[in-house]
């Protein structure tokens, strides 16, 4: 394991973010937003104290499947990327509260976003996506949903009656029915 720390190590120092050995096996927190990442090394996974990732505004695409393993990651930061789709090692991550995936190119949330129970935070603006699945309505725990700048045209029952909700973005998309709703769940911009 040593070594492969080593090797995560180097990578972080060629980013140049320094962290000795030991502060590597107790870190809480880890930035690496604005770097032009492009990858990320498997070895993140060893990193298993981790609360909260940020890895925003870099060029990512994908994600290696040993995030998985971050099991005590709360918020995961991947805003302003290059991704088109979620990726799969995300949905194992349980304790997840934060998501955001705000400013990348992803056409669809696949059905295991409902694996994260407790979930409480969702950034999906300025995507691609056309359709929420029903999956997403069993994320009870949901209090901030931005679903702004995207190509939606519905947004089904189930997320309406979120019973946590308190904030429903859904400004600048094309949602039948949207000059109807009101309330503080949403938010209208000033255009």
């Amino acid at each position: 394991m040593e070594e492969f720390m080593e090797e995560l190590q180097k990578w972080l120092k060629s980013k140049g973010v320094i962290y000795t050995l030991k502060e590597l096996q107790n870190i809480k927190e880890l930035g690496l937003s604005s770097l032009k990442i492009k990858t990320i090394p498997k070895e993140i996974g060893l990193l298993t104290t981790l609360t909260l990732l940020d890895l925003g505004d870099n060029q990512l695409s994908t994600l290696p499947s040993s995030v998985s393993k971050l099991i005590n990651l709360k918020e995961l930061w991947l805003g302003n990327n290059k991704f088109q789709i979620i990726p799969k090692s995300i949905f194992d991550l349980e304790n997840l509260v934060g998501l955001w995936l705000y400013g990348n190119v992803i056409t669809k949330i696949p059905k295991e976003i409902g694996k994260l129970k407790h979930l409480n935070n969702l950034g999906l603006d300025g995507n691609k996506l056309s359709k929420i699945p029903i999956e997403l309505g069993l994320l009870k725990e949901m209090e901030v949903l931005d679903l702004g700048d995207n190509i939606l045209t519905k947004i089904p029952r189930c997320i309406l009656d979120l019973p946590n909700l308190k904030h429903l973005g859904i400004e600048y998309n094309n949602i039948e029915g949207a000059e109807d709703l009101t309330g503080p769940l949403f938010l209208k911009p000033n255009r």
